[in-house]
């Protein structure tokens, strides 16, 4: 199988990663598509464009660096694995060497984007431990415009605080080598290069092993008992029964499994895992579900279980199955191989932890005097909806409680020191209004 990458970078960059893909070896393993692409002020838009438009012709995306990759992942859910090639400190000592070549002094200069502790690791290492270091820091929740970081290693050179400035982007670079500052352009050496598409082609052969997993799904009926009660006969029991079936059988076709009624309410489905997750859009969409609300008089449960055997498979279905039912049954949830959870699935309340606490969730849940398992849906939480401050009207819902328990929880965190209250909210009634908690953990 040929891995079909799609290289996203300014034309410098590109080039280099081409010249890699080239050698012997990765032409045996990789096909590529080079989309150019500069950090600006419109990168946004133009970065979003290039993979919408062009998804459905690789395999695999390449960013030449952590920014082009973070403002992806930040702004489009991207469909396909996406890489980014990383760099160190090695990657200073071929610009040092360039500048002192060009008898430029190396007494002070500025640096964009890299961490600051690979900058003075690689200054110290060469001698130059008392340089003194201009940084403009990366930080991913800020906008990075290309423009504008020359225009700061500019007003620094033009007054005479740097002698040169070195830089991790390449619009940068080409702005300061047109004012005439003394300026390099770092790039990374073919050996990370090669580290990259090495991980790359092992991540996509881990991923086929993981295709093959057996996946176990258990489809168990909600409060059969009642549904035998409230049938006229064992006739209508049966129809209902037949037809569950014949929808899971459509499904099993889907994913390219098989069906079998486990038991009088229950059905279990054997498949692959990459076959489930393509039938499903990676669990979101299990069809099934919806034609059982529409077309019979009853709802079901299920739970997928990943395992590295069919035993294990089994045995995570069957917990997930019965999280299912905890959450009121007509849902999902999913228990991978190394017993993360997630779910329900395909719900706006759906949530992803695991099932396995460190020592700072198992201690903090026994001070609280709640599950592990609370806690780490605590932690969960704050990651779906993007906020640090929660209230107990937020919480309630996703933990399937009452406001008036999910204050209780949120007041005893506060008692024990685990969470701080940083402001009200109002109820949207006479009642008094809502704290917000702010969690320290």
């Amino acid at each position: 199988m040929r891995i079909k990458l799609g290289l996203i970078g300014p034309k410098d960059a590109l080039s280099l990663i081409e010249g890699v893909l080239k050698e012997t070896e990765n032409l045996k393993i990789f096909d590529y598509t080079n989309f150019e692409f500069t950090i600006t002020k419109h990168s946004e838009e133009d970065l979003e464009s290039i993979i919408e438009n062009n998804t459905h012709l690789v395999d695999a995306f390449i960013f030449s660096g952590i920014v082009s990759y973070n403002i992806a992942k930040k702004l489009i859910n991207i469909s396909r694995p996406y890489y980014f090639i990383s760099h160190n400190s090695t990657f200073l000592y071929k610009a040092l060497w360039h500048l002192k070549e060009r008898e430029i002094p190396l007494d002070r200069i500025s640096f964009d984007m890299m961490k600051a502790t690979d900058i003075q690791e690689a200054l110290d290492e060469v001698g130059l431990s008392k340089t003194k270091v201009y940084h403009y820091e990366y930080n991913e929740n800020k906008k990075v415009n290309a423009e504008e970081i020359a225009d700061w290693h500019y007003d620094l050179w033009a007054s005479g605080k740097t002698s040169a400035a070195i830089s991790c982007l390449s619009l940068t670079n080409q702005i300061l080598d047109q004012k005439g500052v003394p300026a390099f352009r770092l790039i990374y050496p073919k050996s990370m290069i090669r580290n990259t598409l090495d991980f790359i082609s092992q991540d996509f052969n881990n991923k086929i092993l993981r295709a093959t997993q057996i996946a176990v799904v258990l489809i168990n009926i909600d409060n059969f008992s009642k549904t035998i009660v409230e049938s006229h006969s064992e006739y209508t029991i049966q129809k209902i029964k037949l037809e569950l079936f014949n929808l899971l059988l459509d499904f099993s076709k889907d994913v390219q499994g098989a069906v079998f009624n486990f038991a009088g309410d229950e059905y279990i489905l054997f498949a692959t895992r990459g076959a489930l997750v393509a039938g499903t859009n990676h669990y979101e969409k299990m069809s099934f579900m919806q034609q059982i609300r529409d077309k019979l008089p009853i709802t079901v449960s299920f739970g997928i279980g990943l395992g590295k055997t069919v035993y294990s498979s089994v045995m995570n279905a069957r917990m997930s199955l019965s999280y299912a039912k905890e959450s009121g049954g007509d849902c999902g949830y999913l228990i991978e191989e190394d017993k993360s959870i997630k779910g329900p699935l395909g719900k706006d309340l759906m949530l992803q932890y695991s099932l396995v606490n460190n020592n700072e969730i198992i201690k903090i849940a026994k001070t609280v005097g709640v599950s592990a398992t609370y806690i780490s849906k605590l932690k969960s939480i704050r990651q779906v909806i993007g906020e640090e401050v929660i209230s107990s009207n937020t919480l309630a819902p996703y933990l399937n409680m009452t406001d008036r328990s999910a204050r209780r929880i949120l007041g005893v965190l506060f008692e024990k020191g685990y969470a701080e209250i940083v402001g009200e909210e109002s109820s949207g009634s006479r009642g008094r209004p809502r704290k917000l908690y702010k969690m320290k953990f």
